[in-house]
């Protein structure tokens, strides 16, 4: 692979040169993605839709992104990762890898919430609700402001709850959340359910999903707007935590010992 043209110039370190260069992974929903970002410039991005199989594609994946953008470790500034709220394996995947390559590399972890990326498309133009599925009865949430700012928490509810979720934090988020002539747009994968199950409480509501895009580039350049504002985390830090909002759906069995479990009933044949 080429090596960075920061490398080649004499005197300049690629910390200390104008360029940013960043692996992003998205391995949190139903498709699994890599991008390679040089600031806000794309140099190579892959993205495959799947429910399940993220562990043995990730790699595969990762390496042609970044022979695809003649791009080595040496290159790289950061790993920036989606972290949730979406599927609980799906997330460890992305988080995993994301660490062991920072830990090969040497450089630090950027966490990105999947929220956020849905949210992204609608910054500068107007606020917006994400509303991500769950695959259960409520929604992942969360409002942004124009701005692209978050004017609410994350929060796991159903759509009954919009009617006091939304309201109680419009009033206190200021200008930035003013002149919504039609109510909220609602964006994500769960919009379309969300709105239906809304329309008595909330008919405000609508949906308002832009055009599909590699989610890791979005990813990158939230990331990059991160660095901007606080800079490069220490590359010691442990790194981002995943965001879950509720606890995973597993049934555990109760535990039998061997020495205590009753025989099985005895047959009469």
């Amino acid at each position: 692979m080429g090596r960075c043209p920061c490398h080649d110039m004499p005197g300049i370190t690629k910390q200390e040169s104008d360029q940013m260069r960043l692996l992003v992974l998205d391995c949190a929903a139903n498709a699994c993605a890599v991008a390679v970002l040089d600031n806000d410039l794309e140099l190579a991005s892959v993205s495959e839709p799947m429910t399940r199989g993220h562990a043995e594609r990730i790699a595969p994946m990762l390496a042609e992104c970044l022979a695809t953008a003649a791009t080595d470790a040496d290159c790289l500034d950061a790993v920036a990762v989606t972290i949730g709220p979406g599927a609980f394996t799906g997330i460890r995947i992305g988080l995993a890898a994301a660490r062991g390559f920072s830990l090969a590399a040497g450089i630090p972890i950027l966490g990105v919430s999947c929220l956020a990326v849905a949210a992204s498309p609608f910054r500068g133009q107007s606020p917006v609700l994400v509303a991500l599925e769950t695959k259960r009865a409520d929604f992942y949430l969360q409002a942004f402001d124009r701005h692209g700012d978050p004017a609410t928490d994350p929060a796991a509810l159903s759509a009954g709850d919009i009617a006091t979720y939304l309201p109680a934090y419009s009033a206190i988020s200021g200008p930035a959340l003013d002149g919504i002539p039609d109510g909220w747009p609602v964006a994500g994968d769960g919009a379309d359910r969300l709105v239906s199950e809304a329309l008595d409480a909330s008919p405000g509501l609508h949906v308002a999903n832009p055009p599909e895009t590699n989610s890791a580039v979005t990813a990158g350049r939230i990331a990059m707007l991160q660095i901007a504002r606080k800079g490069l985390p220490d590359p010691t830090d442990t790194g981002p935590r995943p965001l879950y909002l509720r606890p995973p759906d597993v049934n555990l069995k109760p535990a039998v010992s061997p020495l205590t479990a009753a025989p099985p009933p005895r047959s009469d044949a």
